[in-house]
């Protein structure tokens, strides 16, 4: 109980809270309040069943998605520099997992974003100030780094605005960079990266999109 008040929870509200959780998942497996009673009618202790033989909903990919946290150092390992690849056992290991969405360039660590400073040949890619610490940092998993990680694990990419430095006009350029087809300007400058073909993706209000239905966020 010490870790529920160090997070600012009170005792009643995690109570609360517990009840809540176990009234909805006896309400999703069939279990009802006579299930928890003796065979003499009597209220006993309180059972919580689960039929892993009968599916009641299925889960959205929308609601199995992750942040991925920063852009730098390879994203936690997701992109294999020496191979100019995703890395082979990330992506098994997402796949395993049914992630369906990969937020991204992150969260917090993302507020000062500049998407220019991360595309194009690696060596002539700049560093920036990431938003969460302040620490200068590499930009090599860059949008089309990102683009071609979650093609290869089959999830529905998602593309957050840095709107702290970002004006409207910046972030449509970022549009037009993945959506332009080769033989513009916006498209031209994909060519020899990792997603050179167009990735169709709409811009919302604090937040880009990106997916093969053009579906759009804010």
């Amino acid at each position: 109980m010490s870790e529920i008040r160090r997070h600012g929870i009170g005792r009643r509200h995690f109570l609360y809270g517990a009840a809540a959780v176990a009234a909805g998942v006896m309400c999703n497996t069939g279990c009802t309040p006579e299930d928890a009673r003796g065979s003499d009618g009597q209220s006993g202790v309180p059972v919580i069943a689960v039929d892993t033989q009968r599916r009641s909903f299925t889960v959205s990919p929308f609601m199995t998605g992750v942040n991925g946290a920063k852009w730098y150092d390879d994203a936690y390992g997701m992109w294999d520099p020496k191979h100019n690849r995703p890395a082979p056992g990330i992506v098994g290991k997402i796949k395993k997992a049914g992630v369906g969405m990969i937020r991204y360039p992150g969260g917090t660590s993302s507020n000062l974003f500049n998407w220019r400073a991360a595309v194009g040949p690696q060596e002539s890619r700049g560093r920036q100030v990431e938003g969460k610490q302040g620490d200068t940092v590499d930009s090599r998993f860059g949008p089309d780094e990102y683009m071609a990680f979650v093609r290869e694990v089959g999830a529905t990419p998602q593309i957050m605005a840095p709107f702290a430095n970002s004006t409207p006009d910046e972030i449509a350029d970022w549009v037009a960079y993945m959506n332009a087809p080769q033989g513009t300007t916006w498209g031209d400058l994909r060519r020899g990266t990792a997603t050179p073909s167009p990735t169709a993706c709409a811009t919302g209000k604090s937040a880009t999109s990106c997916s093969a239905r053009t579906s759009v966020t804010g």
